[in-house]
Order: C-alpha cells, then sequence, then structure tokens
C-alpha cells in the first residue's frame, strides 16, 4: 500500500524535500471482497474506516528530519472563508513548509502559501506551477529555504 512504500522510501534516503501531491482516498474498504455470489435483489452493506492521513507521517518517517514538505489543497467552494479554513486546518495539523491551493471552479490557477509568511506566489497555469516548485526544490537542495 501506499503508506508502506512511502514510509520505506523516506527511511532510506536522506530527501532534502517531500512534494505530496497524491490524492489519496479519506476512506477504505474493510474486509475483502465476498466469494458468494451476490443476488442482485439482496441489500449489501458496505463499511468503510477512515484511512491515516500520510501527510501527517511524512516529518516522522523522514531519515532528514530538515525535509522540506510541499503538500497541496484542493477545494470546491466559492466562499473566500472556506478556503481559508481548509489551508488553516491543513497548515496547523500537518506543518508543511509549503501548500498549494487551487479551487475547482478556478482551476488550472493556484496560489504557494508559505508557513509563517503566508501567500507567497500565484499563477494560472501549470507552466507557471512548475517554476515556482523547482525554486522552492533547488532552494531545499541548497539549505537556502
Amino acid at each position: 500500500d501506499l503508506a508502506t512504500l512511502l514510509e520505506g522510501e523516506l527511511r532510506s534516503n536522506d530527501f532534502d524535500a517531500v512534494v505530496h501531491a497524491a490524492a489519496v482516498s479519506d476512506y477504505s474498504v474493510v474486509g475483502g471482497a465476498s466469494k458468494n455470489k451476490t443476488d442482485s435483489a439482496d441489500e449489501l452493506t458496505i463499511k468503510l474506516v477512515k484511512n491515516p492521513k500520510l501527510l501527517n507521517s511524512i516529518r516522522t518517517w523522514s531519515k532528514n528530519p530538515n525535509v522540506k514538505l510541499i503538500a497541496f489543497k484542493l477545494t470546491a467552494t466559492q466562499n473566500l472563508e472556506e478556503r481559508s479554513a481548509a489551508l488553516e486546518k491543513l497548515m496547523k495539523s500537518s506543518s508543511p513548509d509549503f501548500i498549494v491551493t487551487n479551487d475547482q471552479s478556478e482551476m488550472p490557477s493556484w496560489q504557494l502559501h508559505e508557513k509563517g509568511s503566508g501567500l507567497v506566489s500565484r499563477g494560472n497555469d501549470r507552466e507557471d506551477l512548475g517554476f515556482a516548485l523547482e525554486s522552492i526544490l533547488i532552494g531545499a537542495s541548497r539549505g537556502t529555504r
């Protein structure tokens, strides 16, 4: 599973930065598939269990205690207060160094927020985002950011 692979890589390698852009499901199905054929008229119950937030474990698993952590937060609301609340919640719960935020209604526009500094960059396409992340990653590899 992703958590096991990620933990293994982080414990084995001395990464300068981790860009955690994975959209991991919040829930997974408990138990496996039934071996018996289910009649289409039968009622089915599926039990879900909340998955751990991988972002919260990256620093713990990392061989490098100073790893720069870049997270992403996609929102689906026109309400700017709700977007801000989602950003603050992620910043407090996972303490990434940077968060790239965007909203489904404004894709591919994005904003880049730095811990302790707030909004540091924004752009309107993926190419702009690539350049912004490249700058962060170069700084992390040089120990300057």
